[in-house]
């Protein structure tokens, strides 16, 4: 009875231990954090260009042909079977799910106008240039 309660305490006290390690707390090394994002120059340029890679129309790997009667694709990129057998509901988009690319593009661009004011090696003239291409990619995002 006495040795397990001592290796219920010793293993209590060493599971308790390891909660306070900060052995997991460590940058990533393979992604950026938004800090080293916004305190690098170059890297906050690539940020607001990335945004240009996300607005979409729906199609991207197939085209309007394969929703139609013209033609069938046999693998159903873009979910076109989806579309011909009028499965396409509110939740079952197919290829035409694009609300998840927008959303986020209008997220990164909110990011990067709360953090701008980090980013200190950017003169004037580029930093007005890229908050203008940001606000455009927020806006053009918006409006589609």
């Amino acid at each position: 009875m006495k040795t397990t309660i001592l290796k219920s305490t010793c293993i209590a006290l060493l599971m308790g231990s390891m909660f306070s390690c900060d052995v997991l707390d460590v940058e990533p090394l393979d992604s950026y954090t938004e800090d080293g994002i916004f305190t690098d120059a170059n890297l906050t340029e690539s940020y607001v260009t990335m945004n240009y890679t996300k607005p979409r129309n729906g199609w991207s790997r197939s085209s309007l042909r394969f929703v139609c009667d013209e033609s069938m694709e046999n693998f159903n990129w873009a979910g076109a079977w989806t579309i011909n057998t009028g499965g396409m509901t509110p939740d079952q988009l197919g290829g035409l799910n694009i609300w998840s690319d927008y959303y986020t593009n209008i997220k990164n661009c909110n990011i990067f106008f709360s953090n701008m004011d980090k980013v200190e090696t950017i003169d004037e003239p580029r930093r007005s240039w890229l908050i203008g291409e940001a606000t455009f990619s927020e806006l053009i995002t918006i409006w589609n």
